[in-house]
């Protein structure tokens, strides 16, 4: 029996010290900067922070992937179901989901004063493979609500998204424009 252990405890050990971890955690990877309306891809488990929303997107997973596959044809196109953790600056947070289609953009939903969407799911389904599910690929986009929720919500945003929104918002509501392209 003591044998048995000490042989038992020589292959745990020379396995600890293969994996070259050493019995240490793996360091968390620093989410990436991403610019406010622009897409970008995360793989599940990366995360991006977006440049002057002051929030942390997270691809937490695929719950489930009913999408048609592209070699067949089917009644119903399906959908994906798509979990995003956001987490704010100032301490909120959300886990939204969303509903992909197999080729289109899902509905956005809103946090704070922005709208996010994911924008297309890789890879499509095919009928002869399954999908692992650490492979899946989100182009998600976060962009601001409205001029008037990003007065409301942020004291600083990119000078190109406040000048489109002057420039769209400029013949309907100028007063409320304007002061939005000249607040610091």
């Amino acid at each position: 029996m003591g044998c048995q252990a000490i042989l038992a405890a020589g292959v745990v050990l020379s396995f600890v010290a293969a994996s070259g971890n050493e019995g240490k955690a793996a360091r968390p990877v620093e989410p990436r900067s991403v610019r406010l309306g622009e897409s970008f891809s995360l793989r599940v488990g990366e995360a991006a922070r977006v440049e002057d929303a002051e929030v942390t997107v997270t691809f937490q997973e695929v719950s489930s992937d009913s999408r048609c596959p592209k070699d067949v044809n089917c009644i119903q196109a399906g959908e994906a179901l798509v979990l995003l953790a956001l987490d704010s600056e100032a301490g909120r947070s959300a886990v939204l989901e969303f509903a992909v289609p197999p080729d289109g953009e899902s509905p956005a939903s809103s946090f704070e004063a922005l709208r996010v969407a994911i924008v297309e799911l890789h890879p499509q389904k095919e009928s002869t493979k399954p999908i692992d599910p650490s492979t899946y690929v989100a182009r998600v986009r976060v962009s601001p609500s409205s001029p008037e929720a990003v007065a409301r919500t942020r004291s600083r945003w990119p000078i190109s998204v406040e000048a489109s929104a002057v420039r769209s918002r400029a013949s309907t509501t100028s007063s409320s424009a304007k002061r939005l392209a000249v607040s610091p």
